[in-house]
């Protein structure tokens, strides 16, 4: 069946997957989605395609309001409407051919040089990064490759979202490069949000939503979509601006139709003569969702804060308040934070794709928190802060006693004081949410607060005491306490 011989319009067809004011799932297209933003709660579907497809709409968004600022008088009109403005439709009847899936010409997202090419085909497995492919099959999942003994098949609406996810979360390593030019395969970019940790500020419904994430900054004039871009994956440096970064292809990629309902096939390519790596510079410029703070000794650098395994409410608020201490010049945080002082119901979305190494694939995590900026959330997270670094300070002491005798070369330390703060906020995780739930609806009293203060410096002191056991570390164990006991003193003094 030949692609020109199909059609799946993204601006008609139901394939957004959306919850509405009932709180019932459905699926919506685009049009539909930005004319009745105001009656639909949030995104559904899993966090990499939540994240993605809202994305997609920001950057359809913003791209439609030109490359000029947004004045807050008329960002502020919209947000007492609760509406997307008429713009964002003329802009999607003006560009109704890039955004057909099938399109014989400029398919959305995708290579249309692939078709016919000797670009590899692949499981539309590749598209999702949870599916086990090639090597990342696992004990417990089976292989989804098209000879495997699972082989992936999806609709052509889920197909569209893994798509739009794929750009965004592609794992790095060995990929098939474009027509099979030599050498057949070279080392893929990983996408831009892969293993990195995002804020998203989400509101009662989607139009306000929207709003809170909007870029309102004016935009260089050549920040182009990926979807209007003139070559279907860009060199890193042609990120010029938000609209670029929602929207940033990483790879080459093609959809197979197996019938007009079912997509089981993809080609994914790399090219060995353009590099998709975003600087990080450019990202923390840009992007108004990653976590990024300036990085220590790097001139001009910055740091994007990494998603782990057992991240917890109480952590991401931390890295927020960060983030928010020192913000990125692309960062819409600082902006949300002051909407959030005057409209209760703003809460934060904390997104994150974990990765295991550079190329396998663990797990994605997605918690949902009070705006981190609002009066007596910001004290509550810094002291668990400076708990969980007062036990990263004495696991480091530790460390420094236990393995480097034995091992000079060593480089665990850095391992153990990193578990040593996770295990603080694993123990203060079910108190934490508790307590972030009570201060998002009242301020927190001066009882509250010395209670909370002392639970913090108490898990900081168990933690430590569970990796310095008294028989086995006793050196170790009052050097690593006496260590704690002087940073938890210096935090406590520093904090008033």
């Amino acid at each position: 069946m030949s692609p020109s011989e199909n059609s799946y319009d993204l601006l008609t067809r139901a394939w957004i997957p959306v919850i509405g004011a009932d709180g019932k799932t459905r699926r919506v297209g685009l049009i539909e989605l930005m004319r009745e933003a105001a009656g639909l709660r949030a995104f559904a579907g899993a966090p990499p395609v939540r994240i993605a497809l809202l994305r997609l709409a920001l950057a359809v968004f913003r791209d439609a309001l030109g490359s000029d600022a947004i004045e807050e008088s008329v960002w502020r009109r919209w947000w007492r409407a609760e509406e997307v403005p008429a713009e964002v439709a003329d802009y999607l009847d003006r560009h109704r051919g890039r955004f057909d899936l099938f399109d014989t010409a400029r398919p959305f997202l995708q290579d249309p040089a692939l078709r016919g090419d000797r670009t590899a085909v692949r499981s539309v497995a590749e598209l999702a990064p949870h599916l086990p492919t090639g090597n990342n099959a696992t004990l417990l999942h089976q292989t989804t490759d098209l000879d495997g003994a699972n082989p992936a098949s999806f609709s052509v609406a889920d197909a569209a979202c893994w798509l739009v996810s794929l750009h965004a979360h592609s794992r790095p390593g060995m990929t098939s490069t474009r027509d099979a030019t030599p050498p057949g395969r070279l080392s893929g970019r990983a996408g831009p949000l892969l293993g990195r940790l995002l804020a998203v500020p989400d509101c009662e419904n989607l139009a306000r939503t929207l709003l809170l994430n909007l870029p309102r900054a004016a935009r260089d004039p050549h920040d182009v979509p990926g979807y209007l871009a003139a070559t279907p994956v860009r060199d890193g440096a042609q990120a010029r601006g938000p609209v670029s970064l929602l929207t940033w292809t990483s790879r080459h990629v093609l959809l197979q139709l197996d019938t007009p309902d079912r997509v089981s096939a993809v080609k994914v390519a790399a090219d060995r003569d353009v590099d998709p790596l975003v600087p990080r510079e450019s990202q923390a410029s840009y992007d108004p969702h990653l976590l990024a703070s300036p990085a220590a000794k790097v001139v001009n650098g910055w740091t994007l804060a990494v998603a782990t395994l057992g991240r917890t409410p109480l952590a991401d608020a931390a890295a927020v308040n960060k983030h928010l201490a020192s913000p990125a010049p692309g960062s819409l945080l600082p902006l949300a934070a002051a909407i959030a002082a005057e409209h209760r119901y703003v809460r934060m979305s904390v997104y994150g794709l974990a990765v295991e190494s550079t190329a396998k694939f663990v797990d994605w995590t997605v918690t949902n928190i009070p705006c981190a900026g609002r009066e007596g959330i910001a004290e509550a997270v810094a002291a668990a802060q400076l708990a969980a670094d007062a036990a990263a300070a004495a696991a480091g002491a530790l460390a420094l006693v236990e393995d480097r005798a034995a091992h000079p070369s060593s480089t665990s330390g850095s391992a153990i004081r990193e578990h040593a703060a996770a295990a603080v906020w694993q123990y203060l995780d079910a108190p934490g949410r508790e307590l972030l739930n009570r201060l998002s609806e009242r301020h927190a009293t001066e009882a509250e607060k010395l209670r909370w203060q002392r639970l913090c410096a108490e898990a900081a002191r168990r933690v430590i005491d569970s990796m310095s056991h008294p028989c086995g570390h006793k050196v170790a164990g009052v050097r690593a306490n006496t260590r704690l006991e002087q940073v938890l003193a210096s935090s406590q003094r520093n904090a008033r």
